[in-house]
């Protein structure tokens, strides 16, 4: 686990000495995402910061942000890519060179060789911002589940994101004021759903999404762009096993239609209405039938007695 977190100034009206001590601030926070070693990176409009707990590559270079050879494409990584060896071999057989061991740098390349695309190839859990020089553009992305989080703010000055809502916080200039939907979500529903957060104005990137915020040839910020890259495939089609009335009925009693349970009911559905088949044959006590009664009442009765 790494904790990432940056900004892009609306104008450059800060000097250098106090975005990097912003940027310190900022991974202060996040240093129990990753103990291991502390980076940060300003041109004095754009800044990345990264804290990191080394898993592949333990050497100094796979200290983050990573740059790529020409200095064009900085990352701020915090992840694992599964099959960054596979990718790494298909860089090679293109060009590129590698000065380190790890998935970091297939990110770095995998950008300058696919662009956005790279991430369609990705196979893993991450949250990861690129900041793209030439075009002056920044990538945020979050994986396909969302196991990574990341969360972005607009401010009078700067556009943020971290990978934890405390990071953006450290930025002079955030209002702190609740969002009472998400906190009416989080009571209702015990968790608050993306994109909202507790803070307003501050949002979480959904997952498999990415963002993307261009400096325009003005200078002034570009409205983001989030758009979805990967979405769950469309399960296929299950085999014809009749209408649904055919199914609710073999589910109740499988002795309807083949006369025999299917091989898709489970041993505990063909034994709770084998039991209920003979509940419902009997008397109760006071010599009325069980038929008629609530269908959950003979379930509950049949689960207990052939447990």
């Amino acid at each position: 686990m790494c904790g990432i977190n940056g900004f892009v100034l609306k104008e450059r009206n800060i000097g250098q000495t106090e975005l990097y001590a912003r940027l310190r601030a900022m991974n202060h926070v996040l240093r129990h995402r990753g103990p291991d070693h502390e980076g940060a990176w300003t041109d004095g409009r754009v800044g990345l910061g990264h804290t990191r707990l080394s898993i592949i590559d333990l050497s100094a270079a796979g200290h983050q942000p990573m740059a790529s050879a020409d200095g064009r494409i900085r990352v701020s990584f915090n992840g694992e890519i599964y099959n960054f060896l596979d990718l790494r071999e298909e860089l090679i057989a293109a060009g590129y060179a590698f000065h380190s061991r790890t998935d970091t740098e297939v990110i770095v390349n995998g950008y300058d060789a696919w662009g956005l695309d790279v991430l369609r190839r990705l196979r893993g859990m991450f949250a990861l911002a690129v900041w793209d020089s030439a075009c002056q553009r920044l990538l945020l992305a979050r994986d396909r589940i969302g196991k990574k989080p990341l969360y972005y703010t607009f401010t009078r000055d700067a556009f943020l994101f971290g990978s934890e809502i405390k990071t953006i916080l450290t930025w002079p200039t955030v209002e702190r004021s609740a969002d009472l939907t998400a906190i009416n979500y989080f009571l209702t529903y015990e968790y608050v759903p993306e994109p909202h957060t507790a803070f307003a104005g501050i949002r979480k990137l959904p997952c498999a999404h990415y963002m993307v915020l261009d400096v325009g040839p003005d200078g002034s910020l570009d409205e983001p762009r989030i758009t979805r890259y990967w979405q769950l495939p469309k399960p296929r089609q299950a085999r014809n096993r009749g209408s649904t009335a055919d199914l609710q009925a073999e589910l109740v009693d499988p002795s309807q239609g083949s006369g025999k349970a299917p091989p898709h009911v489970g041993r505990s559905t063909r034994r709770v209405s084998f039991g209920r088949r003979r509940l419902l044959g009997r008397r109760r006590d006071d010599g009325s039938s069980w038929r008629g009664q609530d269908q959950n009442v003979h379930d509950r009765i049949c689960a207990t007695r052939i447990r």
